[in-house]
């Protein structure tokens, strides 16, 4: 999570101060409490500041951002949000809801145009996760559509532990 949310970070501050990562990254260390600001934002949340200088493009055309996702660094942070919860005591989330809407990728990520209310589907967290642990236990292989499902059991998972 480190990397890719300082890179996240440098991109939404490197388009609202029209600067580059690297130019930010420099600046950071001269502002009052930036020390301060650093440690807790590494050992609180995760994310290393330090990394702001490591963001490669920002793509501002219609408010679009292009962000490369290594999936080490993805892998890590999912990591460390794990291990984050067991350290917390949380080693099994009880989710009571089911059903949940879906939006057709076509229209998800097209924020300036609500989708058809006929193109609106229903998902199904308990299909999502008998999926998904078919995969942990070897009975289906692994394919890349699985972490759609993934997706829908951790943004739940996620809201519920929030509320």
């Amino acid at each position: 999570m480190g990397r890719n949310a300082a890179r996240a970070f440098a991109m939404r501050a490197m388009a609202a101060i029209g600067n580059t990562a690297p130019g930010l990254a420099a600046k950071v260390p001269t502002l009052p409490g930036s020390m301060q600001a650093a440690v807790q934002a590494e050992t609180q949340v995760g994310i290393r500041l330090a990394a702001v200088g490591e963001v490669e493009t920002v793509d501002q055309r219609l408010g679009r951002r292009t962000v490369k996702i290594q999936l080490s660094d993805l892998r890590r942070a999912a990591n460390a949000l794990f291990d984050h919860l067991e350290r917390t005591g949380r080693t099994e989330i009880e989710v009571t809801e089911d059903f949940y809407w879906s939006i057709p990728e076509k229209h998800l990520y097209s924020v300036y145009t609500p989708p058809p209310e006929s193109e609106l589907t229903m998902g199904q967290l308990s299909d999502d996760w008998n999926e998904v642990a078919k995969i942990a236990s070897g009975q289906r292989p692994p394919t890349a559509y699985a972490l759609v499902w993934l997706s829908s059991l951790l943004r739940i998972i996620g809201s519920k532990l929030i509320s």
